[in-house]
């Protein structure tokens, strides 16, 4: 076997690897009923970390708090079928959490991606660590964005809480960098890579079945003769074939990076309330 036929095998085999990622990118369903949230915290004062002076007293809405924090909380549907509202379970309902020993001290719908989700934060009787949520109907990418006002120094918030269908319970997506909240359309760049991993695809199963990498080489000889320059059958070559080996794992990253993207990001129609 020529070192041609073993790069192009090579490069086909890369073709079906990043085909693969790209199309289980494109078309795998994500879990069908996802309650998601990331935060946003910042430490106004504490006891530990960023104390007041001893002689300072500061008072929020009537009362004296040794600790501060606000968090930014961004909530939405992150799966395909709709969240009712009255599958939520009574007796573990879905609320805003600290943990004993902190107090959520106020909070603030700062806006819904739809009001007619009728989202609403309630308080609970002798539960001063604990708001409970709220909604008629969440659609894929319905949600809001809640600011908490707090004096927890260490624990941040959590969501917690069970719905019928909700495997799991609310699952927390990592922290928000309020500064960078522009991010790529998660359809866009997965049409992307369908269409480069495609062409791709193509190229390469043309070039390996009907030996298309032996025909250029051929042609590459010939005009080589013609200028005395035979270094171009070898460079021209193993660009054409170690080209297209790129390209496939330039695809297979992209492919990856789509998980990343859908992963990471959250609706687009709450960016406007951060």
């Amino acid at each position: 076997m020529s070192t041609a036929e073993i790069l192009a095998i090579f490069a086909l085999l890369i073709t079906v690897v990043g085909s693969s990622f790209a199309i289980l990118a494109y078309f795998k369903p994500r879990k069908r009923q996802r309650l998601l949230y990331k935060t946003y915290r910042i430490q106004y004062f504490g006891e530990q970390k960023l104390a007041l002076p001893s002689d300072f007293v500061m008072i929020f809405q009537g009362e004296n708090v040794k600790r501060l924090a606000k968090t930014i909380l961004i909530l939405w549907n992150g799966g395909t079928d709709v969240l009712i509202g009255e599958d939520i379970t009574t007796d573990n309902r879905i609320r805003i959490h600290l943990p004993e020993g902190n107090k959520i001290l106020s909070n603030k719908l700062v806006g819904e991606s739809d009001k007619s989700n009728n989202l609403r934060i309630e308080e609970l009787l002798d539960m001063p660590n604990e708001f409970a949520i709220n909604y008629k109907y969440l659609n894929t990418d319905d949600g809001a964005v809640i600011e908490v006002m707090h004096d927890s120094e260490d624990n941040d918030l959590t969501i917690i809480g069970a719905a019928k269908g909700l495997s799991g319970g609310p699952k927390k997506m990592g922290n928000v960098n309020i500064h960078d909240i522009n991010q790529l359309e998660e359809k866009s760049l997965r049409r992307v890579t369908m269409i480069i991993m495609v062409f791709t695809g193509l190229m390469f199963i043309a070039m390996s079945g009907f030996g298309w990498v032996n025909k250029l080489q051929y042609m590459m000889v010939r005009f080589s003769e013609l200028f005395y320059l035979n270094f171009w059958n070898y460079f021209l070559g193993a660009t054409i074939v170690g080209g297209s080996a790129i390209l496939g794992l330039v695809c297979i990253i992209i492919s990856i990076y789509v998980f990343w993207k859908r992963r990471r990001g959250y609706p687009k129609s709450l960016r406007r309330f951060l």
